[in-house]
């Protein structure tokens, strides 16, 4: 859902092995994750928060900061390249009592040659959670602009999520292009008992060929998964099923995730974790 042009479809990806550091009490602390030659390095404050993101490629590096101020936060995305004048994309957001998003509007913005600046709404979030602080509902509206025409509400997306001891067992999203229908799913997943590691919601469980959230809005949607996802099958549109396995080291850290589908319509990803987070 990101619009950023850089971005791949899905944050699901990470990098090293996950083993125990010493977390710095001024700083908070950092997960990296890396797939392929893409590495997202996410910087959490001492309330638990995310901070700053920073993403590298081979060819491109991102900068995501976030910025809070009671039920208010904003996020501004940059490639240091480009300086101050280079494309931006700034959102707005509203957050509930547990610091979860309620309301995200997304702009670009770009510095024109005579140094005027245009911004220009890109997508708009709302999202709802149960009394636990799980996500259970994800509308997003997206808008283009036509060449001399005026803004174009072109396509919708919608996620109903419900949970089972605290896992999404099933996920049921439905896209619009143009008041067509592009694309639905349900997503039905299977989890292990093994306690979920991972501090941001979704990581594991995004697919690109159903509901994949928003990377910058990710860190901020909501309880993380209770145990660790196993399988999910996804119906509709496109039929797949994706199978994880997990490899942990000698003192039953997780070090390693490996995800494969069938039929093998995605390629294979293995994630493994670097953090310093407890």
């Amino acid at each position: 859902m990101n619009r950023f042009l850089l971005s791949v479809g899905l944050l699901l990806l990470t990098g090293e092995a996950c083993q125990k550091k010493t977390v710095d009490p001024t700083t908070g602390c950092q997960l990296t994750a890396t797939i392929d030659n893409e590495t997202w390095t996410y910087q959490f404050g001492l309330d638990g928060r995310v901070s700053h993101i920073a993403r590298h490629t081979l060819n491109n590096n991102l900068d995501y900061t976030y910025a809070y101020q009671g039920q208010q936060a904003t996020i501004d995305i940059t490639d240091p390249q480009l300086g101050p004048t280079g494309l931006r994309f700034h959102y707005e957001l509203t957050l509930n009592e547990q610091g979860y998003v309620l309301t995200a509007k997304e702009t670009m913005s770009n510095t024109r040659a005579n140094g005027t600046l245009d911004q220009s709404l890109i997508d708009s979030h709302t999202c709802t959670y149960d009394a636990q602080g799980y996500l259970t509902t994800h509308h997003v509206d997206h808008y283009t602009y036509p060449l001399g025409g005026s803004p174009h509400l072109s396509e919708t997306a919608d996620a109903q999520i419900s949970y089972q001891d605290g896992n999404p067992v099933t996920i049921t999203y439905v896209a619009n292009q143009d008041n067509r229908l592009k694309s639905a799913s349900i997503t039905t997943s299977q989890y292990s008992t093994q306690l979920n590691p991972v501090k941001l919601a979704f990581l594991l469980e995004a697919n690109p060929f159903g509901y994949s959230p928003d990377q910058a809005l990710q860190p901020l949607l909501g309880k993380i998964p209770r145990t660790l996802i196993t399988t999910s099958a996804l119906t509709g549109t496109i039929r797949m099923t994706t199978n994880y396995t997990y490899r942990t080291n000698a003192s039953g850290q997780l070090t390693q995730a490996d995800r494969a589908s069938s039929p093998g319509i995605s390629a294979p990803f293995n994630f493994s974790f670097d953090t310093t987070c407890p």
